[in-house]
């Protein structure tokens, strides 16, 4: 009988709460924060980013959260993607075990929680789950036969740390994790000398956010996606 992976995740994100999380920690998210902010600034300031910018503000969306160093706003989803991608570009981004979890938790905590008008302890909460999913299922990841650059461990830790800052309850996050999470997402390692290198952290939060908000209305993911043997 398979462990319910997605489950016991979703129930653990959902019942994570401020008071629960040690000092120490809770200081290395603000670090965190500090760190990744300035990693998106630079790569916000690289060649790579002005096309994504032009793209965003062409397209008009609704103006509800940060796009770092670009001087606007847009959709929590699409600057939740710009700034995964300008903080992921110049590889400035932190580590957690084997992932380069800051590049997504950071971006997505940071959009979701603007367009909602969530606290800075709901940040910080939603932030240090994402980080210490990302971490675990992240060393699973890479560990699999599936070897790759994470991009699905991504599509799971921006799932519930969106639907976390949403309130989302338990089942409603493995719905989040179940839509974002089809299909699974990978990349053609040569796309490394391109621009959309960024896109590795760029793409799992756009779908992160995208699925928490979908599940935040009632749309069903499946909800063994990460346990099942053909999830």
């Amino acid at each position: 009988m398979s462990v319910e992976v997605t489950r016991i995740l979703a129930e653990w994100v959902h019942a994570l709460r401020f008071e629960d999380i040690p000092d120490r920690t809770l200081q290395c998210a603000k670090e965190q924060i500090v760190g990744i902010i300035a990693a998106t600034y630079a790569g916000s300031r690289s060649t790579a980013s002005a096309p994504l910018y032009a793209a965003l503000r062409d397209w008009e969306d609704r103006p509800e959260s940060t796009v770092v160093g670009a001087g606007f706003k847009s959709s929590m989803r699409h600057a939740g993607m710009a700034n995964a991608f300008a903080a992921q570009i110049l590889e400035w981004e932190d580590y957690l075990l084997s992932q380069h979890t800051g590049a997504s938790t950071v971006p997505t905590a940071l959009a979701v929680a603007e367009a909602a008008g969530a606290s800075g302890r709901d940040l910080l909460t939603a932030l240090v789950a994402g980080n210490e999913v990302s971490g675990r299922t992240g060393q699973a990841y890479i560990k699999s036969r599936l070897y790759t650059n994470s991009c699905p461990n991504h599509q799971i830790d921006a799932a519930l740390v969106a639907g976390k800052l949403l309130g989302l309850d338990a089942t409603a996050l493995t719905d989040a994790v179940g839509i974002s999470c089809f299909p699974p997402m990978t990349q053609c390692f040569a796309g490394w000398f391109s621009p959309t290198k960024g896109m590795v952290t760029g793409a799992p939060v756009y779908a992160g956010i995208s699925a928490a908000s979908l599940a935040a209305h009632g749309f069903k993911g499946f909800r063994a996606i990460i346990e099942h043997p053909d999830g």
